[in-house]
């Protein structure tokens, strides 16, 4: 009877090395990039995701270009790295990952005239 060469349990072999763990996306990230969690929505999430961004325009003085140029910016930015994170967990383009839906709804709106209240 032969003597198996290697142990039937790899961890055992580098004690000194942890397994890998999932990575996991910060609540704050998740709720940006979601959309408010519009993302985890499990009917029309792109849907109640474009209702998040015109509920974003309706605030008031939004509508201003002088508003909204300078948040698209920030949105931009912070968007590419938040996107980042949950491509790493949901994988490419994931139905959760709601911030171009919801951001470019509020956007489009801009070429529109609010009426006043």
């Amino acid at each position: 009877m032969a003597l198996p060469t290697e142990s039937p349990n790899p961890s055992s072999s580098a004690p000194d090395q942890t397994p890998a763990q999932s990575p996991k996306v910060g609540f704050v990230t998740k709720a940006f990039a979601s959309g408010l969690f519009s993302g985890f929505s499990p009917v029309a999430s792109g849907t109640v995701g474009s209702a998040v961004g015109l509920a974003f325009y309706c605030i008031p003085g939004f509508e201003r270009w002088y508003v909204l140029l300078p948040a698209s910016l920030v949105v931009l930015a912070l968007g590419i790295r938040a996107s980042d994170a949950m491509e790493k967990v949901y994988g490419q383009d994931p139905a959760k990952l709601q911030l171009m839906k919801y951001w470019a709804c509020g956007c489009l709106f801009f070429f529109f005239r609010r009426p006043s209240l």
